[in-house]
Parts: structure tokens; sequence; C-alpha cells
């Protein structure tokens, strides 16, 4: 943690991370960079994004610290700037490195606009190969700041952070997060600077989704908020211990009528939903 915080739950203790300790995240990252170049694989995403160690530098809502990893951005976004060059002195110019950047954190004291731009530029210039552009972060065992915004009705809401970022750099830029249509796909890639949209549990629910979509068969991806939750493990214990039948139907009720458990309507028109088992 870039901060201590003395309990977090009955068998969690964040202690504030020490310099030598932050030089080992450094090292871990590029020895798992490496270990993935040997084994044939063409590049490595760094996560910097929802939460995660990177992210919480990154963010003045949780990076409190007066020393070179805390303060102004410069200094937040140095253990992201010694995670790269580290993994890129592994790898050699001929293997590719990209992050899952957070552009916001979509809460009160959120790193600003003009920071993510500062940040992303500097990785440009050390020779990062392309930015995947999230945001929304998992600060506690509650909380996670990105779901009021992610919603069935609110199509690519993290689009507008990826374009702003693409006028201001000459490397790829992916939008990723609640691209549902193709229609809506085509749209970002038409009609912004983006270089291509990214999917994550989409794919996973099913992987043959681009194939389907290219022949023209669409059916609808809905996105459910239980989801994220469940992958993070913030709520896990509340959603299958205590009150899953409660949170279940919370989240079933955003969907459409006609995919509701116990509703026999049907419209003709097939949905596709993924959810992670609980």
């Amino acid at each position: 943690m870039p901060y201590a915080k003395k309990k977090v739950s009955e068998n969690c203790i964040y202690h504030e991370a020490t310099k030598d300790e932050l030089h080992k995240v450094a090292v871990d990252f590029a020895n798992s960079a490496l270990r993935c170049k040997e084994a044939g694989v063409d590049g490595v995403q760094i996560h910097g994004a929802h939460g995660y160690l990177i992210n919480s530098f990154l963010s003045p809502s949780t990076n409190y610290r007066t020393d070179e990893y805390g303060g102004k951005i410069e200094n937040r976004a140095r253990i992201l700037f010694e995670v790269y060059d580290a993994i890129r002195r592994a790898v050699g110019d001929d293997f590719i490195i990209g992050v899952k950047f957070p552009f916001s954190d979509l809460n009160e004291n959120s790193i600003k606009p003009e920071e993510s731009i500062f940040v992303c530029k500097e990785l440009e210039k050390r020779g990062i190969n392309f930015i995947e552009v999230s945001s929304g972060m998992v600060m506690d065992n509650s909380s996670a700041s990105f779901t009021p915004v992610v919603r069935n009705d609110n199509q690519a809401p993290f689009l507008k952070y990826a374009s702003q970022l693409a006028c201001q750099v000459a490397i790829p830029i992916i939008s990723v997060c609640g691209y549902r249509t193709p229609d809506m796909v085509e749209k970002a890639l038409s009609e912004t600077k983006i270089s291509a949209v990214s999917f994550g549990r989409p794919l996973v629910r099913e992987p043959n989704l681009p194939n389907r979509w290219k022949k023209t068969d669409v059916l609808q991806c809905v996105f459910l908020a239980i989801v994220a939750v469940i992958l993070w493990g913030t709520k896990l214990l509340l959603v299958k211990l205590r009150n899953k039948a409660k949170y279940r139907d919370e989240q079933f009720s955003s969907l459409p009528s006609e995919m509701q458990a116990g509703n026999k309507a049907r419209t003709g028109r097939k949905s596709v939903v993924g959810i992670f088992p609980v």
C-alpha cells in the first residue's frame, strides 16, 4: 500500500510500503514479463487501474505519502515508471508492453485529467506500445466507484476519456468497458481517434463473439454489475453467504423485463448474459 491502513478486515492489515519493497515490486513485474517472453508470449499489459497497487499510488485519494512516491503527480507515478522501465530492460525493445490506465478515479479526490495526460505522455516518451483507458477504483471492502456509471443503458462510459487522451499522444489508445453492440464499436472507432476497442468479460463468456458479430448475428451483450463485484472479491461473502437472493434480485431488476426470472413474456429478441458463478 502507498500508505498505512491499520485494519481492512479481520484477516487483512496493511502497512506502508518501504522503498525496498517498492523496488522489489518493479523487479517482480520485470521477472514476470520475462517469463512471459520466454514462454512465447508477444507482449504484456501492466494493470495500473481499478484500485490495485499502481492505481493506489497514482490517486491522491489513496496516496498520502510525503516522500518521493507521494505528493505531485511526478512522484505518485514514479512506481509505474519504475515498473515499466524494469520490464523494458528485462524484455528488450522488440516486446510489446502496454498499460491499463485509470484516466479518472470517479470520486471526489480523483487523479486530474491533466495529470493523467502527463503520465501517459511520459510513458509514450519511454517507449510504451499502447494504453488501454479505463476508470474507477475499488477503495475498500464495500466501494466500487465505477458501478453507478457502468449500466446496461450506458454504453462505453469511458470512451470520452480514451478519446481525450488519443488527441494528446501518438501511440495506440484502446477504449474498454461497456461495449455491447457492434454499432457502438464502429461509432467509437469512426468518430474518435482511438485505435481499438477491447473486451474482457464478454469474451470470457463468449470467445466467439467477434466472429458472430462479423456475420451480423447481433445479440445484445448485457453487463451485470454483480460480475465486477464478485471478481474483485469486495462482496463475495455478502453475496455467497448472507444476502445472495436479495443482491441477485437487485442486479437482475435492471435487465429488460423479458429477461427477468419468472417473466414469461417473449419478444423474440435474444440476449447473451454472462455472470460469474457464485
